[in-house]
C-alpha cells in the first residue's frame, strides 16, 4: 500500500503523468527490460480511486511511474545536500533508463513540491542507526511489489554487527598467517604469545558487539579487504564498512576502490549509489562536498563509466545490464577477501518459467537440486535463490581463504529436505572429483528479534570461509535476544554426521552425546514423575543400528515411503484395524520396523471451503443435512446448503482442535476419494451410489479443476480428487500432532461419537494409526516429554511447516510399544490419566 500522508507528491506525480505516457515511452520500454526477472504484479492499491482503476488496467506503467517518482527523490535529495543544480547531478543515473527526469520540459512545480518536502524533513538524516533512502523506498514502492521481488531490506544496526563480525574474523586469520610466516625467523612460542596478545577470545564472549580493534588502531596489514556484495539494495552493508573505513582516516577516493555492489533493480543502483556519497561526504563542508562531486563528475564525463562502483548486473547469468563497453571488467573471478550481503527471499517456485529455465543448470551445478520427484513435490522442492546466490558468489567471486557473510532464512539450516544441498557446503572444482570447502565459521539466529518486520521467516546470518579443509563440528550457534547485545550461546551439528546435507541439531552442550544413551531417567512429561529406572527399557533399545523386539532383531528403519508394517521374521500379523464404512480394507502385515512412521492428515488442495462442512440436521439414517464452510481457506467459495450421504461425511479434526494430549474435532469433511486407488472414487459410482455429493460437487467444478495441485498431479482423475488419503487415513485410533507449532503436543483421537466413524485430521496435522489406545497413550507420554520436545527443537525449525512434519519420527526412533514391557506400561498409564483429565475438562 502507497503511505498517500506521507508522499502526497507522489500522488502529484501520478496525476499529472499517468496520461502523457508518450513523453516517456522509450524509457519505459527500456524500464520493462530491466524487469524481465519479476512478475508485474496486478494489484497494486493505492490511493484515489482514480488512480487504482489506472493501477488495475496498467499495472506495469503505475510501477513504473513509482520508480521513477522514487529516483526523482533520490536525486532531489542529492542536489539539496550538495547544494548543486539539479541536471549537475545526471552522472549518478549513468544511464539507468530515467533519462525523462533531465528533460527540460519536466514540470518544476513537481521539483519543487519534493524540495518542500526533504527541506522539512531536515534532507537527510545522520543519524547512525538508520538506513534513510531504504526506509523511503520501502514506505514509497508497494509491499506486493518488493515481496515479488525478494527485496527485504536489512537494518543498519544488523548490517554493522555482520560487517564487524565479518571483518574481525579476517584481520584475525591475515594476523594468523602473517604470524605464521615469522616462525622461520623467531622462536615459536614468542610468536604465539604476540599473536594471542593482540587477539582477542571473541569466540568465548557473548557480546556481539564487541570490537577485536580499537577505533584508533591502524589494522595491521598491507593492504585493505576488497569487498562485494552481490545483491547490494541499498548499500547498507557499504554504509557500515565505510564509517569503518573513515575511522582509519582513509581518504574517500581510497575507499571507492575497495569495493563492489550488484544489483539487478535499476532504482536500487541509483539508492546505493546516493546513500553512499552521502555517507561518505556527509561530514565535509559544504565547500568540500562540492569539489568532490566536481571531481567525480568530471571523471564520468571524460571515462563515461560508472564512478560510484555500484552496478546493474545480474550476478546468476553474470552480465552487465548497463549501456556501457560491456567488455570493461569490473567484476573479477576471485577477486574480493569478503563478500557481504542479504540476497533476495525468492524459492523456486516464485520464479518467471524463463528464469527457471536458464537457472537451472546452476541449481544442478551446486548440488542445490538433489531430490527426487516425489520428495520436491511434498514441500523439498521449496528450494531458496539465497542458497543459489550464495554458492555462486563464494565459488566465482571469493578468493580462496576468503569470507562470506549473508542474511538468511533460518529454515535453511534446519528443514530436512528443502535445505539439504544447500547444506553439503562444498563448491565443484573444473575437473570431476575436485573441490573446495565451505567452512562454517558461526551462525546467529535472529528468529526472536524479528530484523524483517514484513517477512514472516525467521532469520539467521552465516559467516563462513572459503577453505581446503572442511567444517570441524559443532560449530558456535548463537540465538539474539530483544533489547539485548548479548546472546545466547549454543552448539550446532549434524545430526547425522555420515550424512552429507544433514539438518542441523542445536545444544546446549558443545559435546553433546547421543541423546538416548546419556538420558538415564525417564522422560519429564507433564504428569506425576515415574520410577527413573523405566527409562533404559526404553531409549537403549533405540540406540544401535539392530534393535531388539521381543527378543527378536528387527531392521533399522527403512527409508521408503512404504505404509507396510515390517514384522521381524517375516512373520504376518494383523494391526487389527476396523474397516470403515466405506469399506476399505485397512489389514496390512510385513515386518515391523524398532519405530514409528507418521503421515500427513487429509489434503484438499486449497478447497478447504468446498469440502468441509458444517452438519444442520441427520434427515434419514443414509442422509445428513449439511452446509458448507464457504468462509474458511483463502479463496471463499459460494455458499450451499444439501443432504448428502451419510457414507462420504467424517468428523474432521482441524489444527485448532489439537492440543497436549486431547483434541476434539470442530467440523466435518466430505471425502469422496478412494483410499486404495488414492484417487477420486470414479464416476460411474458416484452417479450410482453418492448422486447427491455428485449433484453438490459439480457446483464448485470449475474451482476444483482450476487447484494448482489437481492440475500437476491429477489431471486425469475425476475432478473431485483429494490427497493424502490412504487406509491408514481411516484408522480408528491415531495419535495426532500439528505440524506447525512452537513445541510439540502430540494428542488421542479415536471414533466419534456422533457419527460413529474414525476422525480425520487436516494437512497441517501429522498422525500416526495404531493398535490400541494403551499403545496411543504410550505414545503420547513419549511425544509430549520434555527431552522429546527439546531433541525436535533442536533440529526443526519451530513455528515453519515442517516442524512436526512426519519425517521428525525418522530420527526420533521411539520403540514400538511393547504389552509385555513394564516400562511401557506405565508410560501407557501416564498417558492415560492425562487424557481422561483433558477430556474431562473438555
Amino acid at each position: 500500500m502507497i503511505n498517500r500522508n506521507e508522499f502526497d507528491s507522489l500522488i502529484s506525480f501520478l496525476l499529472i503523468h499517468k496520461d502523457s505516457f508518450s513523453l516517456f515511452s522509450q524509457d519505459f520500454e527500456i524500464w520493462k527490460k530491466s524487469q524481465n526477472s519479476f512478475h508485474l504484479h496486478s494489484g497494486i492499491f493505492c490511493e484515489p480511486p482514480i488512480l487504482a482503476a489506472y493501477a488495475a488496467e496498467h499495472p506495469d506503467r503505475l510501477l513504473f511511474l513509482i520508480d521513477s517518482y522514487f529516483c526523482l527523490y533520490c536525486l532531489i535529495l542529492f542536489q539539496e545536500f550538495f547544494d548543486s543544480d539539479f541536471r549537475h547531478c545526471r552522472f549518478l543515473t549513468d544511464q539507468l533508463s530515467f533519462d525523462w527526469l533531465f528533460q527540460p520540459n519536466f514540470p518544476q512545480n513537481l521539483i519543487n513540491d519534493i524540495k518542500n518536502k526533504i527541506r522539512l524533513q531536515d534532507h537527510y538524516s545522520f543519524d547512525k542507526t538508520d538506513d534513510y533512502l531504504g526506509k523511503i523506498y520501502q514506505k514509497t514502492v508497494p509491499k506486493s511489489i518488493r515481496q515479488l521481488r525478494g527485496e527485504f531490506f536489512t537494518p543498519l544496526w544488523l548490517a554493522d554487527e555482520l560487517s564487524n563480525r565479518t571483518n574481525q574474523s579476517f584481520e584475525d586469520w591475515r594476523l594468523q598467517q602473517q604470524e605464521k610466516a615469522n616462525f622461520q625467523n623467531q622462536n615459536r612460542a614468542t610468536a604465539e604469545k604476540s599473536f594471542l596478545t593482540k587477539k582477542k577470545v571473541w569466540a568465548n564472549s557473548n557480546d556481539w558487539t564487541s570490537p577485536l580493534f580499537s577505533k584508533n588502531e591502524k589494522l595491521n596489514c598491507k593492504n585493505y579487504p576488497k569487498i562485494l556484495d552481490p545483491s547490494c539494495g541499498s548499500g547498507v552493508f557499504f554504509l557500515s564498512m565505510i564509517r569503518h573505513w573513515k575511522e582509519k582516516k582513509l581518504s574517500w577516493k581510497d575507499i571507492l576502490t575497495l569495493f563492489v555492489g550488484l544489483e539487478l533493480n535499476p532504482v536500487s543502483v541509483l539508492m546505493a549509489r546516493v546513500n553512499i556519497l552521502l555517507e561518505l561526504f556527509r561530514d565535509f563542508s559544504i565547500q568540500k562536498r562540492q569539489n568532490a562531486i566536481n571531481d567525480l563528475a568530471d571523471q564520468y564525463n571524460k571515462t563515461l563509466k560508472p564512478i560510484v562502483p555500484i552496478y546493474l548486473f545480474d550476478t546468476i547469468r553474470n552480465v552487465f545490464l548497463q549501456k556501457e563497453d560491456q567488455s570493461s571488467n569490473f567484476v573479477k573471478d576471485n577477486d574480493f577477501d569478503i563478500i557481504l550481503g542479504n540476497p533476495p527471499w525468492l524459492n523456486w517456485d516464485q520464479l518467471s518459467a524463463a528464469d527457471r529455465n536458464a537457472t537451472k543448470p546452476l541449481w544442478i551445478q551446486y548440488g542445490l537440486f538433489n531430490l527426487s520427484g516425489k520428495e520436491a513435490r511434498y514441500g523439498g522442492g521449496k528450494k531458496e535463490l539465497a542458497a543459489l546466490i550464495l554458492y555462486l558468489s563464494a565459488d566465482r567471486y571469493l578468493k580462496k581463504d576468503g569470507f562470506l557473510a549473508m542474511v538468511l532464512p533460518q529454515a535453511l539450516f534446519q528443514t530436512p529436505k528443502a535445505g539439504e544441498g544447500f547444506r553439503r557446503f562444498l563448491l565443484p572444482g573444473s575437473q570431476e572429483g575436485d573441490f573446495s570447502y565451505l567452512k562454517l565459521i558461526e551462525i546467529n539466529d535472529f528468529s526472536k528479534t524479528n530484523p524483517f518486520p514484513d517477512v514472516n521467516s525467521k532469520v539467521a546470518t552465516l559467516l563462513l570461509q572459503k577453505s581446503d579443509k572442511p567444517t570441524e563440528f559443532p560449530i558456535p550457534y548463537f540465538i539474539s535476544k530483544k533489547a539485548t547485545p548479548l546472546r545466547e550461546k549454543k552448539w550446532a551439528e549434524p545430526i547425522d554426521q555420515n550424512r552429507k546435507g544433514s539438518p542441523l541439531k542445536i545444544s546446549n552442550q558443545k559435546k553433546n552425546p547421543d541423546f538416548f544413551s546419556s538420558s538415564p531417567n525417564i522422560p519429564n512429561c507433564h504428569i506425576n514423575p515415574t520410577d527413573s529406572t523405566v527409562t533404559k527399557n526404553i531409549y537403549q533399545s533405540s540406540c544401535s543400528t539392530e534393535k531388539n523386539y521381543c527378543g527378536q532383531k528387527v531392521d533399522p528403519i527403512n527409508q521408503d515411503n512404504s505404509n507396510s508394517l515390517n514384522f521381524p521374521n517375516n512373520e504376518t500379523a494383523s494391526i487389527n484395524l476396523t474397516k470403515s464404512s466405506n469399506s476399505d480394507n485397512l489389514g496390512h502385515s510385513g515386518k515391523i520396523d524398532h519405530s514409528y512412521r507418521a503421515q500427513l492428515g487429509a489434503n484438499t488442495a486449497g478447497a478447504n471451503g468446498v469440502y468441509w462442512l458444517e452438519i444442520l440436521e441427520q434427515t434419514s439414517q443414509s442422509l445428513i443435512k449439511v452446509q458448507n464452510c464457504f468462509d474458511v481457506g483463502k479463496k471463499k467459495v459460494e455458499l450451499n446448503q444439501a443432504e448428502l450421504e451419510s457414507e462420504l461425511i467424517y468428523p474432521l479434526l482441524r489444527w485448532k482442535d489439537v492440543d497436549e494430549f486431547y483434541a476434539d474435532p470442530s467440523s466435518f469433511i466430505l471425502i469422496p476419494q478412494d483410499s486404495k486407488t488414492r484417487k477420486g472414487i470414479c464416476f460411474e459410482r458416484m452417479k450410482e451410489k453418492f448422486p447427491r455429493s455428485l449433484q453438490f460437487l459439480s457446483n464448485y467444478e470449475t474451482i476444483l479443476k482450476s487447484r494448482a495441485a489437481y492440475q500437476k498431479f491429477q489431471a486425469r482423475a475425476v475432478y473431485w480428487s483429494m490427497y493424502n488419503i490412504n487406509p491408514l487415513t481411516f484408522a480408528p485410533i491415531k495419535v495426532v500432532w500439528r505440524r506447525m507449532d512452537k513445541i510439540l503436543r502430540a494428542a488421542v483421537i479415536t471414533t466419534d461419537i456422533f457419527l460413529r466413524k474414525p476422525i480425520i485430521p487436516q494437512e497441517t496435522i501429522s498422525m500416526i494409526a495404531v493398535e490400541s489406545l494403551a499403545e496411543a497413550h504410550y505414545l503420547t507420554a513419549m511425544l509430549n516429554s520434555n527431552e522429546i520436545r527439546n531433541k525436535v527443537e533442536s533440529f526443526s525449525v519451530i513455528g515453519s511447516k515442517g516442524f512436526g512434519s512426519p519425517g521428525i519420527l525418522s530420527l526420533l526412533a521411539i520403540p514400538r510399544f511393547d504389552p509385555s514391557n513394564h516400562s511401557h506400561l506405565i508410560l501407557s498409564q501416564s498417558g492415560q490419566l492425562k487424557w481422561e483429565q483433558k477430556r474431562t475438562a473438555k
